[in-house]
């Protein structure tokens, strides 16, 4: 999946995709199961912040237990 796709599928989980790509982006998620996982990873990586951060307070918190790399998982290459 192009990195290109995988920062669209970011943004719709966000809420910042763009209006006029999310319809699209939507086709896609029903048709692909790639795209599927990678909505999937980053809803489970979204959630697991929120999660830390009512736990921990901030995000900035966080920074010691996330790796750098963390948001680069093969569900979503």
């Amino acid at each position: 999946m192009a990195d290109n796709l995988d920062e669209k599928v970011s943004a719709l989980v966000d809420g910042e995709l763009p209006r006029e790509e999310v319809d699209q982006l939507i086709m896609a998620l029903k048709q692909d199961g790639g795209i599927q996982a990678c909505w999937r990873h980053f809803h489970l990586i979204s959630d697991a912040i929120k999660n830390a951060i009512g736990v921990y307070g901030s995000s900035k918190a966080l920074r010691s237990f996330v790796p750098r790399d963390a948001t680069n998982s093969a569900a979503c290459a």
